[in-house]
């Protein structure tokens, strides 16, 4: 499966160019995305999820009933361990477009260069 988007944390600067837009996860947190139409799944770190429960966002986690791995993102598969659906805005020239319910498979290692500290890979836009 091949990673549809990839988020870089706004925090975190920036040394070269980049196709990145702003998205804004449940109205919480800020993060930059690289969108990127092939992928099949969405995957989210634990550290992002940590970091909307500290600012107040209710988050309602599905746990996996067995181990789980996602491949295309990096050389090895990401092992994931439960779900969630997720809220995103991204702000257009048109006004802004939000995505409801997203599913986010969940991992607690980091994502790969261009992934971000606390970001996502892959949103699958259909």
């Amino acid at each position: 499966m091949k990673p549809v988007l990839a988020a870089i944390p706004t925090d975190q600067a920036v040394t070269t160019a980049s196709p990145a837009i702003t998205c804004v996860v449940i109205s919480t947190v800020e993060t930059s995305t690289i969108l990127d139409s092939a992928a099949e799944v969405s995957v989210v770190t634990t550290k992002l999820l940590k970091q909307l429960s500290a600012r107040g966002a209710w988050i309602a986690q599905q746990a996996l009933t067995g181990t789980a791995g996602v491949t295309g993102i990096g050389d090895k598969p990401v092992p994931v361990k439960s779900k969630v659906k997720l809220d995103l805005r991204f702000s257009t020239p048109g006004g802004p477009l939000i995505l409801q319910n997203v599913i986010y498979w969940v991992t607690d290692q980091p994502l790969p260069p261009g992934g971000g500290d606390y970001g996502t890979i892959g949103v699958q836009l259909r």
